[in-house]
């Protein structure tokens, strides 16, 4: 998979898909996944838990951690720290900034630009 996108708005149909995208992983795989998401603050424990579905953030989370086991030439993410509290933020900008791929962030977030990107470039309508 070249690219990886990431959307501001999710669906239940997104959530689903991705909760069984995760469980069809074999457990090393799973655990890879699970342990990528626990480094952005999520609670790998809730995505096991077959009677919830994740938060907007929570699915974000897993997206990206699902979507990078593909290694991605680039990942387009559309104001990602929306539903993301502020440890989770920072743990996303700086896994932003160490991905070694192409990375474009559409925000209104300065503070997380300022450490999730190299380049930076404002558009004023």
């Amino acid at each position: 998979m070249p690219w990886l996108v990431i959307r501001q708005n999710t669906t239940s149909d997104d959530a689903q898909a991705a909760l069984s995208q995760l469980a069809q992983l074999n457990p090393a795989e799973r655990g890879d996944v699970l342990s990528a998401m626990a480094q952005l603050n999520a609670d790998p424990d809730r995505m096991l838990a077959a009677s919830s579905e994740p938060s907007p953030g929570e699915l974000r989370k897993l997206l990206l951690c699902l979507g990078i086991r593909n290694r991605p030439h680039l990942i387009v993410m559309d104001e990602p720290t929306n539903h993301l509290d502020l440890h989770s933020r920072r743990a996303l900008a700086r896994a932003l900034a160490a991905y070694r791929g192409a990375v474009i962030v559409v925000s209104h977030d300065m503070p997380f630009l300022r450490e999730a990107v190299t380049q930076l470039w404002a558009v004023h309508a």
